[in-house]
């Protein structure tokens, strides 16, 4: 048997539970039996990806070990912008001109399939491979596996979770029209956190799990609620329950599954005719407080917090709160009347989500303030040229009609989110919402939107899954960034001090390779030799080297 780490069953205890009822694609399998049988190993030998998942549990051991819940979170953000984020597409052509650094052939045509793969073409080369280890490549960053292998990986966790989502979800409806409770939806689900590897359970709020057990141990009866007019909906519940993690809606996947809010509410309307998905009586008109309660269940799980301090939004303290929590009870009321509009429209509430989301960012960075334009001058790509970004041409057009249109001036929402939303050097690579229906929103809640009605394509949302689509980037050939000019140069082998070196007064000793200033050079000289003789590979400088140094070299070494 291969030696896998078992790698989820040691780090999740630490993060609230015992590892139960994981569904992965192979039922039963542990970590070590998937990778011997996708890898094609034998007892008698290890296959190349059994020993590469066998690396990767041991540092994902360390990493987990050494981080908090808080801070193992924060980490898969950050891990996640690499591949799935605005840091993967801004260097989308370099990821897919990665190549492993090994000789091994197989290795080699697995990488080439998993660029294949994230560019749409052939299959997943991880098809196959359990949570467990998916996380296990998705996560690692130690340059095992390629970025678009790592990326691969995501794609194939998400597939399945969606997959598992459609299964619980059926599940649950069937269980709430036979007995008007979701006891065992809730037992399911909280199995299902607890066998997920710790650096997903720590993209979940720190008490999901006992929430699920408090939802358990009440063994409700939802239908018998709602009979009395209170209580919220099976559908409310379970976009509730799946509403984080690291396959929440709004992240990026390519699969075509569907996102758990649109799953739930499909389930809900086709499974329980007759039932009404606001919480209030089918064939009533939802009421403004009815859309309070489902602004508040949608964005807050059912419970409102206070209004978080915008100007502090990007502190320590703040920086991981959730957006939603920083918009303001102006911006609640009214979102709670577009929920309800939108509901009574027939639209998928996910676009009131989405705008919901992007108005709590632009709050929690101070109405703006804390964001940086993208079009100030200071970004350039690998050949120096300056880089500017626009929207496409629809989202262009229709960025045009809101602001030029005479909406704006009487709208209800808020005309400074607008106009920074709708500048393309701040929304163009952030903004997830549809800029057709922010419009429609504009005209809807302004004085001239009485009779407004909403376009029929809004009954279904189209996650954003590829920023490149929805802007344009452009590349300046007269606005370039000054090349770097060296203070030493290596031509076939000898070292040089350019006029410019010289006119710093450094000096290079040819004979024994090391490097220094004149005796009149001002202060820093010993950290401009320690530089140099780092870039000349000399072994003496030894541990005098400042430790800001190695850091920093270690780092480079890292990036190429």
């Amino acid at each position: 048997m291969v030696g896998i780490t078992n790698y989820t069953f040691l780090s999740s205890s630490r993060l609230g539970g015992t590892t139960t009822g994981q569904t992965q694609a192979i039922p039963g399998a542990r970590a070590a039996d998937t990778a011997a049988t996708v890898s094609g190993s034998t007892a008698g030998s290890v296959s190349p990806l059994a020993r590469q998942l066998n690396e990767a549990a041991v540092r994902a051991e360390a990493r987990d070990a050494s981080l908090s819940r808080k801070e193992l979170g924060q980490k898969a953000t950050a891990l996640l912008d690499q591949i799935i984020g605005d840091s993967y597409h801004f260097n989308q052509a370099r990821h897919d001109a990665e190549v492993p650094d090994t000789d091994d052939p197989a290795l080699l045509a697995r990488a080439r399939q998993a660029t294949d793969f994230v560019n749409g073409h052939g299959s997943n080369p991880f098809a196959g491979l359990s949570r467990d280890q998916l996380a296990l490549i998705a996560y690692d960053d130690s340059g095992t596996f390629t970025v678009n292998e790592r990326r691969a990986a995501y794609l194939e966790g998400a597939e399945q979770e969606q997959v598992w989502r459609r299964q619980v979800v059926a599940q649950a409806m069937d269980e709430y029209n036979r007995t008007g409770k979701l006891t065992n939806f809730f037992k399911e689900v909280l199995a299902h956190y607890e066998g997920l590897p710790a650096i997903e359970q720590a993209q979940y709020p720190e008490d999901y799990a006992e929430k699920l057990q408090e939802l358990i141990d009440l063994d409700f009866n939802y239908m018998t609620h709602r009979a009395e007019g209170k209580g919220r909906s099976p559908a409310s519940l379970i976009d509730q329950v799946f509403a984080a993690g690291p396959y929440a809606a709004g992240k990026e996947s390519v699969s075509k599954a569907d996102d758990v809010s649109t799953t739930a509410a499909a389930a809900a309307s086709t499974a329980a005719p007759g039932v009404s998905t606001t919480g209030a009586t089918s064939g009533n008109a939802a009421t403004s407080g009815a859309g309070y309660d489902l602004m508040v269940s949608r964005l807050f799980g059912g419970k409102e917090p206070p209004v978080a301090n915008g100007a502090q939004g990007m502190s320590a303290g703040n920086i991981g709160r959730s957006p939603y929590e920083f918009l303001t009870r102006a911006d609640r009321a009214l979102l709670s009347e577009m929920y309800t509009y939108a509901q009574a429209q027939g639209a998928d509430l996910t676009h009131v989500d989405r705008l919901a989301e992007e108005l709590g960012d632009y709050r929690q960075h101070d109405n703006g303030r804390l964001r940086l334009n993208f079009n100030n001058g200071t970004h350039y790509d690998v050949r120096g040229r300056q880089l500017t970004v626009s929207f496409n041409d629809k989202d262009a057009a229709t960025a045009s009609r809101i602001l030029n249109g005479g909406a704006i001036h009487s709208t209800r929402l808020d005309q400074g989110f607008l106009r920074h939303i709708l500048d393309p050097g701040f929304g163009a690579l952030s903004n997830t919402s549809d800029l057709e229906f922010l419009e429609q929103m504009v005209n809807r809640f302004s004085g001239e939107g009485a009779a407004h009605s909403l376009d029929a394509r809004f009954a279904t949302y189209t996650p954003v899954t590829r920023i490149q689509d929805n802007i344009v980037l452009h590349a300046s050939e007269d606005v370039r960034l000054k090349p770097f000019e060296p203070d030493i140069t290596n031509v076939n082998g000898v070292w040089t001090v350019t006029e410019k070196g010289r006119a710093a007064g450094i000096t290079l000793d040819e004979v024994i390779g090391t490097s220094g200033r004149g005796t009149g050079t001002a202060i820093g000289q010993e950290q401009n030799r320690y530089i140099l003789d780092a870039f000349f590979g000399k072994a003496e400088q030894g541990a005098s080297q400042p430790v800001w140094l190695s850091s920093l070299l270690d780092q480079l070494q890292q990036r190429h």
